[in-house]
């Protein structure tokens, strides 16, 4: 049983590394526990708000596809039990440090309801996204997305409590992330090569469809900030110069991913740190992905 525990301990973790690169395994894990570290110094504020790792959880048994073959074995839930444990053991070992014992016994009892309930067949919902970029739905089928608003929500309302605007700015860099997903998503070259737009307009629609869709992504928390904190609506803005400048930088390194990531990240470090100065580079930004689009759609000619 312990070898399946690591074998699904490693799949899952294969979902964001690469295999047998054991660091990043380590630095994943150490990320997890960073968390379980937080309520460990803070516990008394917080201590209510444990449960909400276990969302993560709940997430990845809805999501899973190997149930079928982990029923082959008689002790499936044994399984399941331990895996889950495992994922919540920082969390679980700072409520034995804290001596919460009830709050233990209901995360056993959570897993134990957990890996009983039936598999939930959800109607597929469907997204009021514009459909000239198809990757917003597909991301946030894949990546059920949605599961984020009731995080938002609770967010808001820890607002509402304790006033703590480093909470709202929490939720908003969860939105920032929702909103740039689908730009590292990448439709095939042929697309791009029959469409009937030249890259002046094919990057004019995209752009739009970026707007558009992130306003749907944004709305909501737009519409709770609006009541509970009507100054931090100014901070939606960067969110949406954020999510165009991902865009932009999509096709400016359409066949190179990680120099997309890598350049993404350090604009954004840099429009943190110095105050909206990278914004300048917006124009240069639009001129490469137009030529970048050039050199792809008319690359048979």
């Amino acid at each position: 049983m312990l070898q399946i525990l690591k074998y699904l301990l490693v799949i899952r973790l294969r979902k964001w590394v690469s295999k047998d690169d054991y660091l990043a395994y380590f630095l994943l894990l150490l990320l997890h526990s960073l968390g379980a570290l937080f309520f460990y110094y803070y516990f008394e504020e917080y201590k209510n708000y444990i449960f909400l790792c276990f969302f993560d959880v709940v997430a990845f048994n809805a999501n899973r596809v190997d149930s079928s073959f982990l029923k082959l074995s008689k002790n499936y839930k044994v399984i399941l039990f331990f895996e889950y444990i495992f994922y919540l053991l920082p969390y679980i070992i700072v409520l034995f440090l804290k001596l919460e014992w009830l709050y233990i016994v209901v995360f056993l009892l959570l897993n134990i309801i957990l890996i009983n309930l039936p598999k939930l067949s959800f109607k597929i919902i469907s997204y009021p996204f514009d459909l000239f970029n198809v990757f917003w739905h597909i991301s946030f089928r894949k990546h059920k997305l949605l599961f984020v608003y009731p995080i938002i929500f609770t967010l808001c309302y820890i607002y509402y409590l304790h006033k703590n605007e480093n909470v709202l700015f929490f939720g908003l860099l969860l939105l920032t992330l929702v909103s740039i997903i689908a730009t590292f998503e990448r439709e095939n070259t042929e697309e791009i090569i029959i469409s009937p737009f030249n890259s002046e307009k094919y990057l004019f629609f995209q752009l739009k469809n970026t707007l558009i869709n992130s306003s749907f992504v944004l709305f909501p928390a737009m519409f709770l900030f609006l009541i509970l904190n009507l100054e931090m609506l100014v901070y939606f803005l960067p969110v949406f110069v954020i999510s165009i400048t991902a865009t932009l930088l999509k096709y400016i390194y359409f066949n190179n991913i990680m120099l997309q990531h890598l350049v993404f990240v350090i604009f954004v470090v840099l429009l943190i740190s110095l105050f909206g100065l990278p914004l300048l580079l917006i124009p240069y930004f639009y001129k490469k992905a137009i030529s970048s689009l050039n050199s792809i759609k008319y690359v048979s000619n």
